[in-house]
């Protein structure tokens, strides 16, 4: 049993089995008994897929185009999860990463006071959270649009996108709004050929900011300032979630 696997799982009540995506991570997926899944529908696509929904084929295992669910993450046993079907490709886990960010409505955590992570980050190496990605590159490159940053009460220090020894990659049609210090963060000197396109970056105090191993003309459509590599400040850990359970 892998991460990014395709399984079969009947909940309780349900008429039969649908398919399961496992997003828990390697590390989990190795040495625990209870692992994050997401659903799917039995029945064949006839529409296209709502922002809280990625469609699986063939191509990952399955007998036709089906809905998977993003936006509802199930803590299964893997005792409960039969019949191995398929295994998510790899452009496809990309886009149930993003489905899940962006159903679940995490970049709102731009909008807390003394975020200064991150909201969206892509890596040459990809050691997703929802694990399941680490390969030496991305191939083809993220292609990220309509990216909108939520408002903050006061600017921090985090940019709103980084990008780290990415190379071919666009940013188009996304908007930053107020308090946005940095939008766009480049590291890495493989870092290369980085795109910005229609975008709306006027409320950005730093629409785009590289540090000094990246050269500036490695990032077009945007003025780029550079300088030190960005270091996150260390947070406090927060109180534990009372609506999430400990596993």
């Amino acid at each position: 049993m892998k991460a990014w696997e395709i399984w079969s799982y009947q909940p309780s009540g349900w008429p039969e089995p649908h398919p399961a995506v496992i997003v828990s991570g390697p590390a989990r997926v190795a040495l625990r008994p209870e692992l994050n899944i997401i659903m799917c529908s039995t029945k064949e696509a006839t529409r296209p897929p709502l922002p809280n929904e990625v469609i699986l084929d063939t191509a990952d295992g399955l007998s036709w185009p089906t809905l998977c669910k993003c936006d509802l993450l199930h803590l299964v046993d893997r005792s409960d999860l039969k019949n191995p079907r398929g295994r998510v490709t790899p452009d496809r886990r990309r886009a149930i990463i993003q489905a899940v960010i962006r159903s679940n409505d995490w970049i709102a955590a731009r909008g807390l006071p003394n975020c200064n992570l991150p909201a969206i980050c892509f890596s040459e190496s990809v050691d997703s959270a929802l694990g399941g990605l680490n390969r030496p590159a991305i191939r083809p490159p993220p292609s990220t649009s309509g990216v909108v940053c939520r408002a903050a009460p006061a600017p921090v220090n985090a940019p709103a996108m980084s990008f780290d020894r990415v190379a071919g990659a666009p940013v188009r049609g996304c908007r930053a709004l107020d308090n946005t210090r940095v939008f766009l963060r480049v590291t890495g000197a493989a870092s290369k050929d980085i795109r910005l396109e229609a975008n709306d970056l006027a409320l950005a105090q730093i629409p785009c900011e590289a540090d000094n191993s990246v050269g500036a003309d490695m990032v077009a459509g945007v003025e780029v300032k550079t300088g030190t590599p960005w270091i996150h400040q260390t947070l406090p850990i927060p109180p534990p979630c009372p609506l999430l359970p400990r596993c």
